[in-house]
């Protein structure tokens, strides 16, 4: 109870001051409020018994230089505070052990297969913290949860912002890839809009010309190989499963009364973009053994490529084609092309005569990435390994 005398004189106070009170009270409470929470969220000193807000990261300043400036007044914190840093040491050297022992883990993909990452000294691993395949992404424009991906030199919408990409055609809203274009910067299409005056290069399937032509050779000396004969001009019209009708047309075949055999010249293993759609990778195999199928036979695929792949033991190995100033194909390693070719009939005669059962349900792909080298060897085929 305040006295009289006071009461009055809180009566006859301003409202405004009064207001001020209040504001300056709350100031004080929420000060107060701020230091409890800092003393409750774990600022103190990391030495054990020690209250004293920490100077960094981990200790108050009495323990942060207690090992580099002993003195009577610090003596009795020195043995703690080595003993401290030495068990932190230990703590990050054991998480850097653990952590070099599982090896590393992409960022993006989360993926752990050492073949896929480069190697790299500086970090605690010893490789790169994304994989080879992340590591080319374009991070603004890639979306990995719907299986998007734009890379770092022919991404179309880095392109749109005026962002130049080293492997997209360089002309206007044009997107084509142009990795190893023989026209620089440009596609074919824009390269010759550009330069009306230049002549084409017409390279008119040099390498498919040459197959077809050793093919001919080798069914003439054996006497049109086993009573069949070479077609070069089938032609397959089917409906897809979306009812789309299609028409195809197989590089060659052998067909007997029992079997076909399609044979396809892959250049370059036809990893080209016009190769790389659902029709081309799924549906068009499918479609050739159902139109076997109807002719009450067996239908089997071998497919052929002339040009570089990888071997099973990560090898490179060269293509039997180069081309000359002017851009067109000639054979540079013939050792190599018939090579490839001895094996390639050894397995056309081989599925020429086996039985149906041991006909292959999948297409036989031979000199592609991952094929095993052994089998040349095996079959008495050499084959010539070369750096590319």
């Amino acid at each position: 109870m305040l006295p009289r005398k006071n009461i009055k004189r809180v009566k006859n106070m301003k409202p405004s001051f009064l207001n001020a009170c209040k504001i300056i009270q709350n100031i004080h409470a929420e000060k107060k409020k701020k230091e409890d929470q800092k003393t409750d969220d774990g600022n103190e000193c990391t030495v054990f018994g020690c209250l004293t807000d920490k100077c960094n990261n981990t200790y108050c300043t009495m323990h942060h230089h207690a090992p580099y400036r002993p003195n009577v007044k610090t003596q009795k914190h020195i043995i703690v505070a080595k003993l401290e840093r030495q068990d932190h040491s230990a703590h990050l050297q054991n998480a850097k052990i653990l952590k070099k022992l599982e090896g590393p883990i992409c960022k993006l993909c989360q993926t752990t297969d050492i073949d896929k990452f480069r190697e790299q000294a500086n970090t605690v691993t010893g490789y790169h913290s994304y994989c080879k395949l992340c590591a080319c992404l374009c991070l603004k424009h890639s979306d990995l949860t719907q299986e998007k991906r734009c890379y770092n030199t022919t991404c179309k919408y880095c392109k749109r912002e005026g962002k130049y990409q080293k492997f997209l055609c360089n002309n206007g809203e044009c997107e084509i890839i142009v990795l190893k274009s023989r026209y620089g910067e440009f596609c074919m299409d824009c390269y010759f809009v550009l330069h009306p005056d230049q002549a084409k290069i017409h390279n008119n399937k040099i390498k498919e010309k040459h197959f077809a032509k050793q093919l001919q050779i080798f069914n003439e000396k054996h006497n049109n190989f086993l009573d069949t004969k070479l077609e070069t001009q089938l032609r397959i019209v089917a409906t897809d499963a979306e009812d789309v009708r299609r028409v195809i047309y197989p590089d060659f075949c052998y067909e007997k009364n029992d079997r076909i055999l399609f044979i396809e010249f892959d250049e370059n293993q036809h990893k080209n973009k016009r190769y790389q759609d659902d029709y081309n990778k799924l549906e068009r195999s499918k479609l050739i053994r159902e139109h076997a199928a109807k002719n009450n036979k067996v239908g089997a695929i071998l497919r052929f490529n002339p040009d570089s792949y990888e071997s099973k033991e990560k090898k490179k190995i060269a293509s039997c084609f180069k081309q000359d100033a002017t851009g067109n194909d000639y054979l540079h390693d013939e050792e190599e092309f018939q090579s490839r070719f001895r094996y390639f009939t050894a397995q056309l005669e081989h599925y020429m005569q086996c039985d149906l059962e041991d006909l292959p349900k999948e297409d036989v792909l031979m000199f592609f990435d991952g094929f095993d080298t052994d089998l040349l060897l095996s079959s008495g085929c050499k084959s010539k390994l070369d750096a590319i």
